[in-house]
């Protein structure tokens, strides 16, 4: 009889494992580490992450998923976060010593009273230690276990601070939320539980740290680093730092949402790089501008930058020259107007019944 020698034939799996291991390096090549940044601008708060002036403090703060994807984050591990030590010190050096930082995903989008906290039971706590402010620089805390964000979920962040003394005034820079998303409890005597706090001392508020988290980010990035120089009544030069980007494309609106249309759209190009500036020219006097600037990287373009707000100076005057000051409601000065006291007695505004100046 002649042998029989069986079909060998390979499982399905295999095939399946071997694509897999093709595609992968593929998938990766998609993301990157780096600064996930969310918010912008120039407000203080010496509320977020804490506030200096207590012993003890107890803060959450909501970052929105839609923030973070704006900003170029991706679903993966966040491994440190900063915030940035505006301004003051604690002046007794304790109120950096004893920090433990929590972390969680959250659908809550905001709070609606002083008790509304996101539960602790959902929260991981990622840090305990110390931490090193400098001022006038962002202070980095690398995270003792990473914190997963699943790249859907609104992300809060939970900071307790329980070491004895205090020292007044540490300022953060913050940013104007849409809603009430930061809450602090303070106290020179409670210590509170981070895992059923005790109501706010206040009111939630819509100021909230900025804050710049390290984790999985696009390959394609938003520029950062921009800038408004040679500020005219009609003009601006507009520049950002390069990034690697094939080139850059840039909005200079009145109103309206970058990429909305024509609605108050006075600007708009691509560039090569962000250096040199690029001129923009054709607007108004007097007028509050936002720039936008997002990358192009060959079939892909970043998310649009946070907007840089440029305020055009007024026209020259010329003489003879009036003014009408019955138009502004007292003390206000009209447009265009400075009140500058060289020397003496200085200038108010005050109704008066007859015409002139008083």
């Amino acid at each position: 009889m002649a042998d029989v020698k069986p079909v060998t034939t390979c499982p399905p799996f295999r095939f399946l494992a071997f694509a897999a291991s093709l595609l992968l390096p593929v998938a990766f090549t998609l993301a990157q580490t780096g600064t996930i940044a969310v918010g912008y601008g120039n407000a203080t708060s010496p509320f977020s992450p804490l506030y200096s002036c207590y012993t003890y403090n107890y803060s959450q703060q909501i970052y929105t998923a839609d923030e973070l994807t704006a900003a170029g984050g991706l679903a993966g591990n966040i491994t440190a976060i900063r915030f940035f030590h505006a301004a003051g010190a604690d002046s007794e050096g304790t109120g950096w010593n004893n920090w433990a930082v929590y972390m969680g995903g959250t659908a809550q989008a905001g709070f609606s009273g002083t008790s509304d906290w996101v539960p602790g039971t959902g929260l991981q706590q990622v840090f305990s230690g110390t931490v090193a402010p400098v001022t006038g620089d962002w202070m980095e805390i690398t995270l003792d276990t990473p914190f997963a964000w699943d790249g859907m979920q609104n992300v809060v962040v939970a900071v307790h601070e329980n070491s004895p003394g205090f020292g007044c005034t540490a300022v953060w820079k913050a940013y104007e939320a849409s809603t009430n998303r930061a809450m602090l409890f303070r106290s020179d005597l409670l210590d509170p539980d981070p895992t059923a706090p005790p109501a706010a001392s206040s009111m939630p508020s819509s100021l909230l740290a900025q804050v710049e988290f390290i984790g999985a980010t696009a390959a394609c990035m938003p520029p950062v680093g921009i800038t408004a120089t040679g500020i005219t009544p009609v003009s601006f030069q507009l520049a950002w730092a390069d990034n690697g980007a094939t080139n850059y494309t840039y909005e200079v609106r009145s109103s309206g949402a970058p990429g909305s249309g024509p609605s108050g759209l006075f600007a708009t190009g691509d560039a090569a790089s962000g250096t040199p500036p690029t001129d923009i020219a054709g607007l108004v006097a007097n007028t509050a501008f936002s720039a936008y600037v997002r990358s192009n990287c060959g079939a892909t373009s970043s998310g649009w930058s946070y907007p840089l707000l440029v305020q055009t100076t007024c026209d020259p005057a010329t003489v003879p020259y009036t003014a009408d000051f019955n138009t502004v409601p007292v003390p206000a000065l009209p447009s265009c107007f400075v009140a500058q006291q060289v020397a003496g007695t200085p200038w108010n505004t005050v109704a008066s019944p007859i015409p002139g100046m008083d």
